[in-house]
This record gives structure tokens, sequence and C-alpha cells, in this order.
């Protein structure tokens, strides 16, 4: 006899679910975080950030635009020092979510932009080695 039940599969929480835990973790920064401050904040979700990159990139809005993406990174990496980029990623992100005009493009500053941080977080080799280094 087969199994009748309506049950679907669990799926994987959607982008903006993702993103919304990861507010929901960092909402315990005061408004006048330091750049020190946020970059080990955002350090500390490296791996929420990098599961929604990898989301984002697969989304058929940022396959479109990737060049535009590999684009403005290189403007980050041309104009700010490779310990500032981080924060510089997530900054602009905040900005073009909160410029965004409609919830469409808030999702599509996500999209586009959430990749661009997780461009700039250190391999997870490298981030466990200065982690072990602070004593975290």
């Amino acid at each position: 006899m087969q199994d009748q039940s309506n049950t679907a599969p669990a799926q994987a929480p959607d982008i903006e679910d993702q993103v919304g835990e990861l507010f929901d973790a960092l909402e315990g920064l005061p408004e006048d975080v330091t750049n020190e401050a946020l970059h080990a904040a955002l350090l500390a979700q490296s791996d929420k950030i990098r599961a929604i990159a990898d989301a984002c990139e697969r989304t058929r809005i940022y396959l479109r635009a990737k060049g535009q993406v590999d684009e403005f990174a290189g403007e980050i990496e041309a104009t700010q020092p490779p310990e500032g980029r981080l924060v510089a990623a997530w900054l602009w992100l905040l900005g073009r979510m909160a410029g965004a005009p409609t919830f469409f493009h808030t999702i599509g500053a996500v999209r586009l932009c959430m990749p661009l941080v997780a461009r700039f977080l250190p391999a997870p080799a490298a981030q466990a080695s200065s982690e072990q280094e602070a004593g975290l």
C-alpha cells in the first residue's frame, strides 16, 4: 500500500528567510558600530553569508549580471584595503537595500550583492586559523 499523505519534502529556506535570519543574528550591533566590530560580526556569520551567496549565485538575475558584479568587485579591490573590503561590500548591500524603491528591487539587491559580500570573506581555512590565533 502506498503512502497517500500530502506531506511535501522539506525544502531549504528561501533566500529572504535566510537573509532575515542573518539580520536577526546581527541585530544586537549598536548603531555606532565600528568597522572592526562589524567585520568580526560578519566573520561570525560567514557560514550563513556563504550559504545565502551560493543560493543567490544560482538565480537568473545574478547569472545575467555576473559580469557587472565582477566589475564592481574590482572597483572595491582597487579602492579599499584588503581588511576593509568585507565591510565595504556589506555597507554597499545595506545601501542598495535601504535605497530600493520597491520590495522587488530589494530582492534584486540581495541577489546581486550578497555574493559580493561572500567574496570578501576569508577562505574558511584562513578564517579558522585567524580565529585560533585570536583565541576565539
